[in-house]
């Protein structure tokens, strides 16, 4: 079984800074409060921050980030200079 709801996978959650470090870490879920914590703890306040469509993305800018979202379903993953290649290439690491 493939995707996020897949059983016996662990979750494990991904964000890179443009040209800096990417960090890849191990999570019990990937519901908003856990990703908000990820986002806050690593993301300086005020930054862009490209995501994909998962729903708990929906309210970063609450956070104070600039959010840009990209949709892989329609293939619209950049937008801009705003884009999730980093993180979608440290996967294939």
């Amino acid at each position: 079984m493939r995707g996020r709801g897949a059983r016996g996978k662990t979750p494990v959650v991904g964000i890179a800074e443009r040209k800096g470090e990417i960090r890849l870490e191990v999570t019990e879920n990937t519901k908003a409060v856990t990703l908000d914590k990820i986002i806050t703890d690593h993301g300086e306040p005020g930054a862009t921050v490209m995501t994909d469509e998962y729903r708990p993305y929906s309210h970063v800018t609450k956070l104070g980030y600039t959010h840009r979202r990209g949709t892989h379903g329609t293939k619209d993953c950049v937008i801009g200079q705003n884009h999730t290649h980093t993180i979608e290439g440290a996967w294939s690491h």
